[in-house]
C-alpha cells in the first residue's frame, strides 16, 4: 500500500488528480491494478488516504518539534525551530506537495485538517503557557493560532515560490513571529 501511496503522490504531484490514472499509478508503484483496487476503490479514496498519511506526518512533525529536542529552548529558539523544522519537512514532503497540487479536493478532507490545526493550536498554546508562564489561555490560544496559521502560510506560498523568494519568506516570517511573540513577552 505504502508504494500505492507514494506512486500516487508522484504522480498526483507531476500530472494532477484528474489527469492521473488508476493504471498509471500501479504502473508506477510496480504492481497490478488488481492490487491498487483491492485497497482503494477508486482514485478519491487513494487521494483521501494519502491526504490523510499528509495530516499525520503533519502532526508527527509538530510532536517531534515541541517534544524533547525543544526542552532546553528558549522560547525564540522555539519559535524559530519551529518555522524551520515545518518548512524543511515541507520542501521533502511529496505527500504535502500531491495535497497542494490538488487542492480542488480540499473538501474531501477538510474536516480532517481543521481538526489538525485546533490539535496543532492546543499544541502550541500549551508550549506558549509553559514558557511563557504570565499569559493566559486566551491570550495564548490567539498567539498560537497566529503562529499555526503563518506557518502554514509561509509552507504553502513557500513551495510556490522560487527557492530565493522561499528562502526570504522563511527568514521574514521567523522575525515576524519572533517580534509577535515578543511583544508578549514580561518585561
Amino acid at each position: 500500500m505504502d508504494a500505492i501511496l507514494d506512486a500516487a503522490a508522484h504522480l498526483f504531484t507531476e500530472q494532477g488528480y484528474e489527469s492521473t490514472s488508476m493504471e498509471a499509478i500501479a504502473a508506477r508503484a510496480g504492481t497490478s491494478i488488481g492490487s491498487v483496487y483491492q485497497f482503494f476503490e477508486k482514485k478519491q479514496d487513494l487521494f483521501l488516504a494519502l491526504a490523510h498519511r499528509a495530516l499525520e506526518d503533519v502532526r508527527a512533525v509538530a510532536e517531534e518539534l515541541t517534544g524533547p529536542v525543544a526542552e532546553g529552548l528558549e522560547w525564540r529558539q522555539l519559535v524559530e525551530l519551529s518555522v524551520d523544522g515545518f518548512v524543511a519537512w515541507g520542501k521533502g514532503s511529496i505527500r504535502l506537495s500531491a495535497v497542494n497540487a490538488n487542492l480542488q479536493l480540499y473538501g474531501l478532507f477538510e474536516e480532517a485538517d481543521m481538526a489538525l490545526s485546533r490539535t496543532l493550536v492546543d499544541r502550541a498554546a500549551q508550549v506558549l503557557l509553559q514558557r511563557l508562564e504570565h499569559l493566559d489561555a486566551e491570550q495564548a490560544r490567539r498567539i498560537a493560532t497566529m503562529i499555526v496559521n503563518t506557518i502554514n502560510t509561509v509552507m504553502f506560498f513557500g513551495s510556490r515560490s522560487t527557492p530565493e523568494e522561499a528562502t526570504t519568506m522563511v527568514e521574514e516570517a521567523k522575525r515576524m513571529l519572533v517580534a509577535y511573540v515578543g511583544s508578549y513577552v514580561a518585561p
